[in-house]
């Protein structure tokens, strides 16, 4: 069996011919201004700092909590209990613009293997950026409205983006 996604294509709306282009501002800008090391640091205390506020959240915990000596990590993974309570949370970040995405789409004609985890963490597992470009600030919200989410869902099911300013 394939994996099949006919309402679109996920390659809709990937302008690969941009690949050419000049790059954008703030790639330059970090480009001159961050060396390797601070990135992988700012990273990695912005990965520890995630890992402390999300401990012992609501039905939820993340899959790897350690960061091996000298990764760069480039998400937070998250696992969330509840396949309908996953969606909520995630369609909740994403309509209130916090870093998250999760790997829904799935290439065309992807195989589905027997025991593949990746099935299950494409909806369980959301993916929180732990980008350089944060600050401590950027992600004591994130992680708050995120906590946030997943006791209202808990406690009743549902939550409204708005809830989350």
């Amino acid at each position: 069996d394939l994996v099949e996604h006919p309402q679109r294509s996920i390659t809709e709306g990937c302008d690969m011919g941009r690949i050419h282009e000049q790059p954008t501002h703030v790639a330059q800008w970090i480009h001159r201004n961050m060396t390797a090391s601070s990135i992988v640091e700012a990273r990695r205390q912005n990965f520890a700092q995630y890992v402390e506020q999300l401990a012992g959240a609501s039905g939820a915990h993340v899959l790897q909590a350690t960061i091996p000596e000298g990764g760069a990590p480039y998400v937070v993974p998250l696992w969330v209990d509840g396949l309908d309570r996953a969606n909520k949370i995630y369609a909740s970040m994403r309509a209130a613009r916090l870093p998250v995405f999760r790997w829904d789409q799935v290439w065309p004609q992807t195989p589905l293997i027997d025991g593949d985890a990746g099935q299950l963490w494409r909806t369980q597992v959301l993916q929180i950026l732990c980008h350089q470009t944060l600050d401590a600030k950027d992600v004591a919200y994130v992680a708050s409205a995120t906590r946030k989410l997943l006791e209202e869902t808990r406690q009743d099911g549902g939550v409204s983006p708005g809830d989350l300013i």
